[in-house]
């Protein structure tokens, strides 16, 4: 992507869409706003393709088509994204059966964009979002110290990704803290699975729906890379110019790269369970971003290391012990088929009229 195309991303995102979405149609109280001062009647689409056997000569026609009510909702939706910022030092190691990781919106970020709309905001509907490896997925909310599920799917499937809508509406309000966990099962695997928009990489979201509108469209979070590298044996490291760490010390790894020591540690389903408690009990870093009509300084509000928030875990309901009698049906898994050359996800953002003509 063309380095000036950065502005595209200061839109707002309209809805992400993964393999098993099929049409998203917005319940009756809420739609998107086309038209008005800001709207510049331009949609950027992000797609992302999977051709693992590098297949040519295939054309996509994918598209995307708006189709609008005459009456105008009551309420403008929009599309909250929380999770794992997509980068390389979010990583699973292989042989572990269970790995967890999780992300959160921290409450400085939320709290800002809170205060700027003047009003709480009410989340609808979750869409959870992972990659081939991601088999548990949570999305929670902590709020005076307990910490509840949003949406839960502990047979989460690649293939079966949708908007789950909620029965009664979540209200948020200053001081709540939204959370991402993602469990993973990379005991088939050989190598480390590290964090990348790629289907054989790893990714941990929660897309929220909610109403009203307001200007924050991203709230994620990773974790602090000096415990990452430092589990490893790393003892210092700087960052060079393309945000890669050069190691400094112990000496014996002063030429390895990042890659070389993560995968020089003899992982197995005991110590990448310890790795994954270890990670998940230090320090992250938070991040949030605005669309271009925020007044908000989201650089004031990120480079702090913050520990993981918890909360007291509020038991779920377990419905599936409520079956009278055992069935002979297949358990888990999906009967969709998984296209091998088709778009598997797709950021769809509208665009304000000042982003594309300003």
């Amino acid at each position: 992507m063309p380095r000036d195309w950065g502005e595209c991303y200061q839109g707002s995102i309209l809805v992400a869409w993964a393999i098993g979405g099929g049409s998203i149609v917005y319940p009756e109280q809420v739609g998107y706003p086309i038209g008005g001062e800001d709207d510049s009647g331009f949609v950027l689409m992000e797609m992302h393709y999977d051709n693992p056997m590098l297949v040519s000569g295939t054309h996509d026609s994918s598209g995307i088509r708006l189709i609008y009510t005459p009456e105008v909702r009551e309420n403008d939706i929009g599309t909250l994204e929380v999770g794992m910022l997509v980068n390389k030092y979010h990583f699973i190691p292989p042989h572990v059966k269970e790995f967890t990781s999780a992300a959160f919106c921290s409450s400085q970020c939320m709290n800002a964009f809170l205060e700027e709309q003047g009003q709480p905001i009410h989340i609808i509907g979750a869409s959870l979002h992972a990659h081939l490896l991601g088999v548990k997925l949570h999305a929670r909310l902590i709020r005076d110290g307990v910490e509840t599920d949003i949406v839960r799917d502990d047979n989460y499937d690649f293939d079966l990704q949708y908007m789950m809508m909620l029965k009664e509406e979540l209200t948020i309000y200053p001081g709540d803290i939204l959370i991402t966990e993602c469990v993973y099962d990379s005991s088939h695997k050989d190598s480390i699975v590290y964090g990348g928009i790629g289907t054989p990489q790893e990714m941990c979201e929660t897309f929220f729906w909610y109403y009203p509108r307001f200007n924050l469209s991203r709230c994620d979070s990773m974790v602090n890379v000096i415990n990452t590298v430092s589990y490893a044996g790393v003892q210092d490291f700087k960052f060079d110019e393309v945000y890669d760490i050069e190691i400094t010390a112990p000496a014996h790894m002063v030429n390895m790269s990042y890659e070389e020591v993560m995968e020089a540690v003899p992982w197995t389903n005991e110590n990448g369970k310890i790795f994954s408690d270890y990670l998940i009990n230090s320090t992250f870093y938070s991040t949030c971003q605005g669309n271009h009509l925020t007044k908000i300084d989201t650089n004031a509000l990120i480079g702090r290391a913050d520990r993981f928030p918890r909360g007291v875990r509020r038991p779920t309901e377990d419905i599936c012990s409520r079956s009278s009698s055992p069935t002979s049906d297949p358990v888990g898994g999906s009967t969709a088929l998984r296209p091998r050359l088709a778009a598997v996800y797709a950021f769809i953002i509208y665009l304000l009229s000042h982003v594309i003509m300003g």
